[in-house]
């Protein structure tokens, strides 16, 4: 109940923050303004609400233009989430206690991709370790993305 109503309050204060900044919209330099905020309040809730904006952003019939240019932003520009936090995900997953058990040299500061559900890292695994993934990239999940 305590996740469920602070996931609540995640989602409903930015909303009405910008709920009430679209009802009293200004000049057209203030739309651009606000719907940059609205995608930079999209991409900070998350994967599913980083997928309804890349919905709305191809909606040119029920939005106006400004923001669907700015939406449009999340098709191919979602920021990526701290390293940090891959790489635990990456310990519990493979219930590992060290990264350097897998991976040669130091794993990698900056992704080589992201998307709305994970993101890419260029790493060189040890030869020695078994690839429950595969032989491809090592792809890594959004934390609030479940399977």
């Amino acid at each position: 109940p305590g996740r469920v109503l602070s996931r609540l309050m995640e989602i409903t204060q930015p909303g009405l923050t910008l709920g009430f900044r679209v009802l009293r919209r200004g000049s057209a330099r203030d739309e651009e303004k606000l719907a940059k905020d609205i995608v930079d309040a999209i991409a900070e809730l998350g994967p599913t609400f980083i997928k309804v904006g890349q919905a709305l952003s191809i909606r040119s019939d029920l939005l106006e233009p400004v923001y669907c240019r700015a939406l449009s932003t999340l098709q191919d520009s979602v920021p990526p989430y701290d390293t940090n936090e891959a790489k635990q995900l990456i310990l519990e997953e493979l219930k590992l206690d060290s990264l350097d058990s897998v991976f040669v040299g130091d794993f990698p500061k900056e992704t080589i991709a992201s998307a709305s559900l994970g993101q890419v890292y260029k790493c060189r695994v040890k030869r020695s370790v078994a690839r429950p993934w595969g032989n491809g990239d090592l792809k890594i999940s959004n934390k609030d993305t479940e399977e």
